[in-house]
Parts: structure tokens; sequence; C-alpha cells
């Protein structure tokens, strides 16, 4: 039984992070255009304006194609059996935003938005599945977001840049292998929850991005998925609104470092947001929803290499 030190504990935590999703959310890029003196970095309301109206954002908006290969280990908390190892092939259709960051010509800010669609199946993988192990096939489509920071070099031709990125998204599953047939009555009842419907998840990414030119970038990352066994509305409100929240305190504190130090702010950002993301996903290992008491969720790691084209 949790103490009720956890539970203020978990209380006090919901009402940071709904207080910090209702605060208006700073202003993270400067506009393309009239960037002012490092003394005078602030920015004007029409600069702010002019770089978040949407009509801004349509003209600047660039058509983006992704594709990408990743081996990594599903698993679930209390499964007794053995998943093989996955392979995934994937794409990613979307616009990317490319603006400089912080006011400094050597920094940019890029902000991604798409819909995927990829295949995580144990025939992808380097190693067939071995015959105590159980075999996986599972498509993934959905939607997702990209928030890239970073460097540019070679006379602004190239580019250095740290993302996380989000996805949600519906996910069907079928088993494979001799494996399957000599499962416990209690390891099958725990793959039927994913087998049986098609299933909602969630995934975060860290990654890294090399740019060459205007159109190619090389991508290298690395990804953690939690497919939930079920869907419960509020719960995963109240744990998405303590995710958000620390996150939203991240990017207040990140704010505060580009001011000072604007070419810290995108290793600081991306750190921070990922060891945050890491630990958040390690917490869901045992519950989906957490911190409300839920099943565990069909996770993936994945380590993730691919080719984004844009145009």
């Amino acid at each position: 039984m949790r103490s009720p030190w956890t539970a203020v504990s978990a209380a006090a935590s919901l009402a940071a992070g709904i207080l910090l999703l209702l605060w208006p959310p700073p202003v993270a890029a400067a506009p393309l255009a009239g960037a002012m003196p490092r003394a005078d970095r602030g920015h004007s309301t029409d600069d702010e304006e002019n770089d978040h109206d949407w009509r801004y954002l349509l003209r600047h908006a660039r058509p983006v194609i992704s594709l990408q290969y990743g081996i990594g280990d599903p698993d679930r908390d209390g499964f007794g059996g053995d998943l093989a190892e996955v392979g995934s092939l994937g794409i990613l259709l979307g616009h990317r935003i490319e603006r400089r960051y912080a006011g400094e010509e050597g920094l940019l800010h890029q902000s991604t938005h798409f819909a995927h669609v990829g295949n995580f199946a144990s025939r992808l993988a380097s190693d067939l599945p071995e015959a105590s192990e159980v075999g996986t096939d599972m498509w993934r489509f959905g939607a997702g977001f990209g928030d890239g920071y970073g460097y540019r070099f070679a006379s602004d031709r190239g580019r250095f840049v740290l993302q996380n990125s989000g996805t949600f998204g519906w996910h069907t599953l079928e088993l494979e292998g001799s494996a399957v047939g000599v499962l416990s009555p209690a390891d099958a009842l725990s793959l039927e929850q994913f087998t049986s419907h098609t299933r909602f998840g969630e995934s975060w990414e860290s990654a890294l991005e090399v740019g060459f030119g205007s159109m190619l970038s090389l991508h290298a990352g690395y990804e953690r998925m939690a497919v939930f066994p079920s869907f419960k509305i509020w719960y995963w409100l109240l744990s998405t609104g303590i995710d958000r929240g620390a996150l939203a305190a991240i990017g207040f504190f990140v704010d505060g470092v580009a001011d000072n130090s604007p070419y810290a702010a995108p290793v600081v950002r991306f750190l921070l947001q990922g060891a945050l993301q890491y630990g958040f996903y390690e917490l869901r290992q045992e519950e989906v929803h957490w911190p409300f008491d839920t099943e565990p969720p069909l996770a993936y790691d994945m380590f993730n290499i691919g080719l984004t084209t844009r145009f």
C-alpha cells in the first residue's frame, strides 16, 4: 500500500504540472530577419507575432520525408517468456520550419510535424528468433512532432541539430513462431491484450541530426515506446499533464540559459529533456499511466538511423 506521503507528492506534482501548462508559453525562437545586437536581444511584440503567426508558418514550412531503420527489444513487465529482438522500418511525412534561435546567426531552431507509419518485426532484425523466443510483427501509424535546436557550420550550409520528438499512434500486433504455443496461460493472456485489439501508444526519441546543404540530413536516435494495454482517459490526461508540466519547467529554465549563454542552450535543453523522458518512460515500465496504479505497457527500446530529405 502506498504511504500518504506518496499520495501528497503525486498531488503536488500534478498541481505544479497543471499550473505550468496553464502558464503562457515562452517564445523560443527569434525572427529570421533584423537580428538585434547581443546586448539588445529582446524581441518586439511585432517580431514575435510575425515569427509565430500562422501565415508566417505556412509560408516558411517545407515538406520533409524521413526513412528510418531501427533495432531494439520489446518487453513487458511480468512477462515470463522471451520476446525476440525486432527490427523496424518506418517513413515520416511532414513539414519543417527552420529559423534563427536566440538572435544568433550560428544557432537555429527547427520544428517538425509529421505523420508516420512503421513496421516492427522479428524478421527485420539482424538475427532470426530462436526456438524459445516469441516473434512479433507490429504495425504502427499515427502522428508526431519534433523540436530541435542546434548549430550552423560550413558557411551556414551545414547543420548539427539536437532534437527531441514525440509520437502518438495506434498499434496492431501479431505473434509468430513455435514458442507461442508453449506459453504459460498467464503469459499468453498478457500478450493477448495487445493482439486482440488495436492499441494506443506513445513514444519519445532523442536524436542527433547532421545536415548537409539545404536538403539532406542524417539521423541517429534512441527511442522509447509504450503500447497501452488499455486506454484510461482520465489517468492518461493526469499523467500526461505531469509530464508536460515538467517539460514546460525545463523550457523556462533553458530560456534563462539562452539569455546568458545562447550557444550552451541547445545542449542543455537536449540533455535535460532527454533525461526527463528517459526517467518518465522508465517509471512507465510498471505503470503505463504513472504515478497511478495501472497495468504495465508493451515497451520497446529502439536505436534508429535514418535519412531525411527537406524540399
